[in-house]
């Protein structure tokens, strides 16, 4: 697996994310777990298995019916792609555009802060976002970020031409805590497998 299909897979995850730059908003200052439900257009929501520390990120997701799991390093700047039913896992260099949680702030020339709400047990604060995609379309919705920089929710439009595009993305199950040091590992018994440069 390439980090061109990495990217386009994490793409395929989280399209609002890849959809906005993440300049503006640091990353989380602490350590948590969440399960990511990503819905575009009603559709039915994808669900991506987080464990994310200030330096490292793992996730979990189904393609194509097989189980994947990326690991992130952001101090070494690698990512390793790993297969579980073979065990086998590949190297990549760190690649922002497969690191979800740097993707998902968006990038806005207006962030306007609203008010404090709770999502559950969780206090938050709501921002109006305006701005714009990468590639140019505008976008219009709503942040919620915790005061650790976490964003537990993501509700907005796309334009797509004459078409707004709806999306959502929510942090279910979020645990605010330590992660266990082997989480962001390559498990014991895993083959490295060492694909060939292009054009050989």
């Amino acid at each position: 697996m390439t980090v061109k299909t990495i990217a386009a897979t994490a793409a395929a995850i989280c399209v609002v994310s890849t959809a906005v730059a993440a300049d503006e908003i640091p990353l989380p200052k602490v350590s948590f777990s969440a399960d990511m439900h990503v819905n575009v257009r009603d559709r039915k929501a994808v669900v991506v298995k987080l464990f994310n520390s200030p330096t490292s990120l793992r996730y979990e997701f189904t393609a194509r019916g097989q189980r994947r799991i990326i690991l992130v390093d952001r101090l070494k700047k690698q990512l390793y792609v790993l297969d579980p039913r073979n065990k086998r896992y590949l190297v990549r260099p760190y690649s922002k555009r497969a690191d979800l949680i740097a993707q998902l702030p968006p990038k806005s020339p207006a962030l306007e802060k609203i008010g404090t709400e709770k999502i559950g047990p969780i206090e938050v604060v709501k921002y109006q976002v305006k701005g714009a995609t990468h590639g140019g379309a505008p976008f219009n919705g709503h942040i919620w970020i915790t005061r650790e920089n976490v964003i537990v929710r993501l509700r907005g439009f796309v334009k797509r031409g004459s078409r707004k595009v709806q999306a959502l993305i929510e942090m279910k199950k979020l645990k605010i805590g330590s992660i266990k040091p082997d989480q962001f590992l390559v498990p014991p018994g895993y083959k490295l497998v060492k694909s060939k440069p292009p054009g050989k």
